[in-house]
C-alpha cells in the first residue's frame, strides 16, 4: 500500500488549515529542514571519509606490489646462493680431503638459501592474501561511497520539497 500522497493532495490539505495550524506546521517543517541540512552535512563528511579510505587502501595496494618486487629480488638471491653453494660443493669434492671443510660450508650455504627461499615464498603468499583483501576493501568502500552519494542527493531533494511546502503555507 502506497502511503505517500502526491504534493497536490498535501497542498489541498494545507489549504484547509487555520493560521495557528499553519504556524505550527511551518515551525515543524523548519525543524525538519534543519535536521535534513545537518544530516546532509554528516553524509558529506562520511562521503569524504570514504574517499580518504579509498585513497589509503589504493596506496596499500601499491605498497603490496612494491613489496612483491622486493621479495622477488630476495627469491633471486636465494636461488643464486643455492647455485653458488652447489658449485662450492662440486669444487670441494674435487679438492678431496682438503676440501671437506669447504664442503660443509657449501652445504650450510645451500641450506640457508633454501630457508630464505621458503620464507620469501611465505611472504609472497601473505602479500597476495593482503592484496586480495585490500582489493575487496576498496570495492566495498567505493560501493558504500556511491550509496552515501545517493543519500546526499535524496536528502537534498527532500529539503527542496519541504521548502516548497513551507513557502506555500506561509
Amino acid at each position: 500500500m502506497n502511503t505517500i500522497k502526491p504534493v497536490d493532495t498535501i497542498n489541498d490539505t494545507l489549504i484547509n488549515l487555520d493560521s495557528g495550524d499553519c504556524k505550527d506546521l511551518s515551525a515543524r517543517i523548519k525543524e525538519i529542514e534543519e535536521l535534513i541540512e545537518a544530516n546532509s552535512a554528516n553524509n558529506q563528511k562520511l562521503y569524504e571519509s570514504f574517499e580518504n579510505l579509498t585513497r589509503i587502501a589504493e596506496n596499500s595496494v601499491k605498497k603490496v606490489t612494491d613489496t612483491k618486487d622486493t621479495v622477488k629480488v630476495i627469491q633471486d638471491i636465494a636461488m643464486n646462493t643455492r647455485i653458488l653453494g652447489f658449485n662450492a660443493s662440486i669444487e670441494a669434492s674435487r679438492a678431496k680431503e682438503s676440501g671437506k671443510g669447504f664442503g660443509v660450508i657449501a652445504q650450510e650455504v645451500r641450506s640457508l638459501a633454501d630457508v630464505s627461499k621458503s620464507s620469501a615464498d611465505k611472504i609472497v603468499d601473505t602479500i597476495q592474501a593482503i592484496g586480495a583483501d585490500t582489493d575487496e576493501i576498496v570495492h566495498y568502500i567505493k560501493t558504500t561511497s556511491e550509496i552515501v552519494e545517493k543519500n546526499i542527493e535524496y536528502t537534498r531533494s527532500i529539503a527542496e520539497l519541504l521548502k516548497e511546502i513551507s513557502q506555500k503555507i506561509k
